[in-house]
């Protein structure tokens, strides 16, 4: 690796370390948005509400399934949520979860009709659920206890008939938290779930309300279920809580990082580069060219057409494997091997033997030896 291309990646590496502290710590903005989550610690989170649930229950833990699915597991079961609209099934496994003993807590904003109906309860929508505020806070009397909340966290009320058996635990004007014994335990309903959010449960004495509700549920095992106000949106993969936590999400994305730059690295050559190297000159034949004007200029034609019939001869056996020549077999093959009629080569063959055998050579002859030598494309 260069230097350049270290300066570049210690760069780039500081800039994504910085660009890191910086989001980690980084203050963040508030979301209103109610979500109930257990990590969540905006102010409707439920994450001071599920850290705190061992205060009053032997054990906690988290699910994201439907009553039906929960008919066959253990503890005590809280939902909270936007709007509850179970199944009529679920419905059927609430009063089983009842039966057997397990108290159930649903707080939700909305009731659907056919829940409504079955339990043979009533709504009203208050005008600040709508949006219409009409005052900054509003009275709830939870026992002996008042809480001021603001007007927003209170949805709706209950209106119950004097036979409905159901007990009012909290109300403002009218019922928001009541309670009715169902088989073997308590089945608890609210209309005001974000009392039991991170700001809920902080603002003034509001954890009161949250408090009073545990102490009527029996104190074994719970179920935080989150199924009707998100779905099954979590994965219950190991690699979902990694994500859910900063610290450890970030560890995930700076390890992916060092594994895509030792890729990078990785993918250059190893080797130092091989320089490539000009391909060897025939200095054989630099050198004959070089006698041969020497002879020119010095009249020595003999000199000059030997020598450049010893280079040719050469040749030809090197590069068609020739060695016998001045027979008819000979030049027949050179003459299929080199793509030239036989007659051509039996003349170039002809002023050979004439040097060879002592002949005079003219410059003329030369000239004509060297055009003829030069047919075959030897070079």
């Amino acid at each position: 690796m260069s230097k350049k291309e270290k300066i570049l990646y210690t760069v780039l590496i500081t800039l994504f370390v910085g660009y890191v502290v910086v989001e980690q710590y980084a203050p963040k903005e508030l979301s209103w948005l109610p979500s109930f989550a257990q990590n969540d610690k905006n102010p409707h989170g439920g994450y001071i509400l599920y850290d705190r649930l061992e205060d009053f229950f032997d054990s906690k833990s988290l699910a994201f399934e439907t009553l039906y699915e929960l008919e066959d597991s253990t503890g005590n079961v809280i939902s909270l949520s936007a709007s509850f609209d179970p199944s009529k099934q679920d419905i059927e496994s609430l009063f089983a979860i009842l039966e057997s003993g397990r108290d159930v807590l649903i707080g939700a904003s909305f009731f659907s009709e056919d829940f409504l109906d079955t339990l043979g309860l009533t709504m009203e929508i208050t005008p600040d659920a709508l949006g219409e505020v009409s005052q900054d806070s509003i009275l709830v009397r939870i026992g002996e206890a008042s809480i001021y909340y603001p007007s927003s966290l209170v949805y709706g009320y209950f209106y119950l008939s004097d036979t409905s058996g159901w007990e009012v635990i909290a109300r403002h004007k009218s019922p928001i938290l009541i309670r009715k014994h169902i088989g073997n335990a308590n089945l608890i309903l609210t209309s005001a779930p974000l009392a039991y959010t991170n700001y809920g449960i902080l603002k003034n004495n509001g954890y009161l309300f949250a408090e009073k509700t545990f102490q009527m549920m029996s104190p074994e095992r719970v179920v935080y279920n989150r199924y009707y106000h998100s779905g099954r949106g979590e994965s219950s993969s190991p690699f979902r809580y990694l994500i859910s936590q900063n610290a450890l999400r970030w560890a995930v994305y700076l390890t992916l990082l060092g594994i895509f730059l030792i890729l990078i690295v990785d993918s250059r050559r190893k080797q130092r580069v091989i320089p490539l190297l000009d391909p060897k000159s025939n200095t054989t034949l630099q050198f004959i060219r070089t006698m041969g004007g020497l002879y020119h200029r010095e009249g020595n034609h003999k000199g000059a057409a030997e020598k450049l019939i010893n280079h040719f001869m050469k040749s030809i056996a090197e590069k068609y494997y020739i060695s016998q020549m001045f027979t008819d077999t000979a030049y027949s093959t050179l003459a299929v091997k080199s793509g030239l009629k036989k007659e051509r080569v039996i003349q170039t063959f002809e002023i050979i033997q004439h040097v060879r055998n002592g002949g005079r050579v003219s410059e003329a002859m030369l000239v004509e030896l060297n055009e003829k030598i030069g047919q075959f494309k030897l070079k």
